[in-house]
């Protein structure tokens, strides 16, 4: 991204926003300055995260020049990112009433129909823009996407290779591979792709957290906890909410006879992500180990109320109620159980739930 270079600095324009005449001064300056100008202003309030900020340029630069098909193109991209699609599409259809000729625009209407789960009609956007030569690599990559969703794997494969050809310093595309081979039991070549990912992008934490699970497969237990700690130490720095390494870890240290601190890391993974139904699954299975206390019902609870077809944790649930001599309750839980086991429910998540 480029930086301001021609003109006051952003940080200084927009600290006089919150003065008196501070905004009357920041309308003065966009008058002045030039589209590109502002596309440049713009351009640093995006990489500092301030998003107003940034539509406010970037609409200032389109008043200036209608048809600047940098600024366009920037301002759809931030409402795609801040799910304001409803005002993306506009912009997106009028920016394909001025360059009916260009793919930009399509591509763009491709990633709002995937920010709506319009999937089927992300694919025919994508391939629109790959017939007409458009071969990107964010244009294969999010073709690439949309046709695993759809459960197209051999084309999901050959879009996402597509995309590493075109960009082999991808991490997330790489990370996307990484993930196809795991779900198919390649675990080897999976890790493959999740180290790759590490050497572009060290801090991936989700290429960490992945690689933890092929180690934990291959009984490299060591090696397993350092990734997973690896994935933490990021999540915690940049305060995401991605309890999976958390969990993995808590589960890992207690099966291993280190309980308290598994618990300790179970508990920082509910605290991490509170609507992680697989966090508080493990952190009652945890506690459980050890008795059959009241907070073991809680957390179950917590976990069947954000996945209600969570088989193993009605079963758990079945279990703590038969230790506590609850046996109503506990003939129950179990035909719950039973019935689920029979019909499964999909996760609601999309997520596996071991």
């Amino acid at each position: 991204m480029k930086f301001i270079t021609k003109t006051a600095g952003i940080l200084f324009v927009v600290s006089l926003l919150g003065l008196p005449g501070g905004a009357r001064y920041f309308s003065a300056l966009a008058q002045e300055a030039s589209a590109a100008q502002l596309l440049d202003q713009a351009q640093s309030s995006l990489h500092r995260g301030d998003w107003a900020a940034a539509i406010l340029l970037l609409e200032q630069a389109l008043e200036k020049e209608p048809k600047h098909k940098g600024a366009r193109s920037a301002l759809i991209s931030t409402l795609v990112r801040l799910n304001r699609t409803a005002e993306a599409e506009k912009h997106a259809l009028l920016f394909a009433e001025q360059f009916p000729q260009e793919t930009e625009p399509v591509f763009l209407r491709a990633l709002i129909a995937f920010q709506q789960g319009q999937i089927p009609r992300v694919v025919e956007l994508t391939s629109q823009c790959l017939k007409r030569g458009d071969t990107r690599a964010e244009v294969y990559k999010l073709s690439a996407i949309a046709e695993y969703v759809l459960g197209n794997q051999e084309k999901f494969v050959a879009h996402i290779r597509a995309a590493i050809g075109q960009n082999p310093k991808d991490a997330d595309a790489h990370y996307h591979l990484g993930r196809h081979y795991f779900e198919i039991k390649r675990y080897n070549d999976a890790l493959a792709s999740f180290q790759t990912v590490l050497q572009i992008q060290p801090e991936h934490y989700k290429s960490h957290y992945y690689a933890g699970l092929v180690y934990e497969g291959q009984n490299e237990m060591e090696k397993a906890k350092e990734q997973y700690r690896a994935a933490i130490r990021t999540i915690d720095r940049m305060k995401i909410r991605y309890a999976w390494p958390y969990t993995d870890l808590g589960k890992l240290l207690a099966n291993d006879g280190d309980h308290d601190r598994g618990v300790g890391w179970l508990y920082r993974a509910v605290r991490n992500d509170p609507s992680s139904p697989h966090a508080w699954y493990g952190y009652a299975k945890a506690l459980f180990q050890k008795e059959a206390s009241l907070e073991v019902k809680d957390a179950l609870n917590q976990a069947i109320r954000l996945d209600p077809g969570y088989t193993e944790a009605y079963y758990l649930l079945a279990r703590f109620y038969q230790k506590t001599g609850e046996q109503q309750l506990a003939k129950e839980t179990f035909a719950k159980f039973d019935e689920l086991k029979k019909n499964p429910a999909p996760s609601p998540f999309g997520l596996r739930r071991w």
